[in-house]
């Protein structure tokens, strides 16, 4: 296991997108058995690819405002600061 601070940016990505795989084969068993309701399941899904598309637009070393990032890739949602 790596330490702590040898976590680089594109373990970040990999292992956001080893989530999204494993979602993508689970969830559809878990919808069918009544276990997890079918928005959640997308719902969830949709999210993680978006922030995979978001982390991949970051460049390493550089400063990034992720809400400016998540608005340039999803420009049909209309959602608010917090």
């Amino acid at each position: 296991m790596k330490a702590k601070s040898s976590i680089s940016y594109i373990d970040l990505i990999d292992e956001q997108q080893r989530l999204l795989d494993f979602m993508e084969k689970t969830y559809p068993g878990r919808v069918m058995a009544g276990s997890l309701s079918s928005k959640i399941a997308n719902h969830r899904i949709e999210c993680a690819r978006l922030l995979i598309r978001i982390l991949k637009k970051c460049q390493p070393g550089q400063p990034a405002d992720m809400f400016s990032l998540y608005q340039s890739i999803n420009k049909t949602t209309n959602v608010t600061k917090r």
